[in-house]
């Protein structure tokens, strides 16, 4: 696997954007073209359930551009699963081999979705990493009975694992009439059994570790995830706690750099906040448009509020629905940097 050797001077300012996806491979080239630059490379990890065609574009452009590379492990990825965690990290794990390998440094990790796009240039985004270094920029609410967190965190283990295989039975299909009985029946079961199992919230609380979670979507500088990547390699008891929780990839993160070196410069935000405090905008709702489980997709019609965010990312884009925006974006992002 050949890389690009970059200069010592410019090591300090270099980053990763790490890319996971599952389809629209062509999509993907096209993110991964707009985050490549002088100090900055693309780290892809390919679902392991990506139609063979797509993954050989992918293999394509890889073989033509050393700073695009491509995670040598597959997993499948699902929502609400461990699995989600597992693949950040592996491609975490690629990063860190090729510094050793090429004698270069990594100053920020970047967590991207195949179907994210830059609404900010990247020579922006890099300056802005390296001024603020090591500032972390992640999504980071604290537990509480009131907010989001607490129906991910009140059942025990055994419970989890039992939610987790009915959502598999009905395909994470949430208003299936069965899917709902199901999943009522079990609750009051095991609410009613206790099953002897204190909830995974208690369970973490025991550790003497305070519980985080927010979006999925991250930079972290190299020293949180030097420490992340440690923890998640020596499999604690903690690790494995975090990830038998539902949706643990809104967890993980933001638990470990809590307990990581950088935990003071953590913004945590209030425990009555809404939305997302992060440089990835996720289009969940919006003033004329309801809140969802899933991002609505972005086209033409938000133009004008995603280049006035102040975010550097935005997701969901889907070019098969509205490429023009994407177009919009390149030429707004090409201007920034002749003014």
């Amino acid at each position: 696997m050949t890389t690009p050797k970059i200069s010592s001077e410019s090591i300090m300012n270099k980053q990763v954007f790490m890319i996971m996806c599952h389809k629209n491979a062509s999509q993907v080239l096209r993110l991964a073209q707009k985050c490549i630059s002088e100090y900055s490379d693309v780290i892809v990890h390919a679902d392991s359930y990506m139609p063979q065609e797509e993954f050989l574009l992918l293999k394509e452009f890889e073989r033509h551009n050393p700073q695009f590379v491509i995670t040598n492990r597959r997993l499948h990825g699902e929502l609400n699963r461990e699995s989600l965690v597992h693949i950040a990290m592996e491609m975490v794990q690629t990063a860190l081999q090729l510094q050793r390998e090429n004698n270069w440094h990594y100053q920020y990790f970047c967590l991207l979705s195949g179907q994210d796009y830059l609404i900010k240039p990247v020579s922006f985004i890099t300056e802005e990493l390296a001024k603020h270094y090591p500032k972390p920029y992640i999504d980071c609410d604290p537990y509480d009975k009131r907010n989001w967190m607490y129906k991910k965190l009140r059942w025990n283990t055994f419970t989890n694992k039992i939610r987790l295989k009915i959502d598999s039975i009905f395909n994470n299909k949430h208003r299936n009439p069965l899917r709902v009985f199901c999943m009522v029946l079990v609750l009051f079961l095991t609410k009613i059994m206790h099953i002897g199992l204190p909830s995974i919230y208690h369970q973490i609380k025991r550790k003497g570790v305070g519980v985080f979670g927010g979006s999925a979507w991250w930079i972290l500088p190299d020293i949180a995830i030097e420490y992340i990547y440690d923890q998640y390699s020596k499999s604690g008891e903690l690790v494995n706690l975090i990830l038998q929780a539902i949706t643990p990839e809104e967890l993980f993160f933001q638990i470990m750099s809590m307990q990581s070196p950088i935990k003071d410069l953590v913004e945590v935000s209030p425990k009555n906040k809404t939305g997302q405090n992060c440089k990835t905008w996720a289009y969940f709702y919006d003033d004329d448009k309801p809140p969802k489980n899933h991002p609505y997709i972005f086209t033409v019609n938000e133009f004008q509020k995603l280049i006035h965010s102040d975010r550097w990312i935005a997701r969901k884009f889907d070019e098969n629905i509205d490429s023009e925006i994407l177009d919009m974006l390149d030429e707004y992002c090409k201007q920034q940097l002749t003014t």
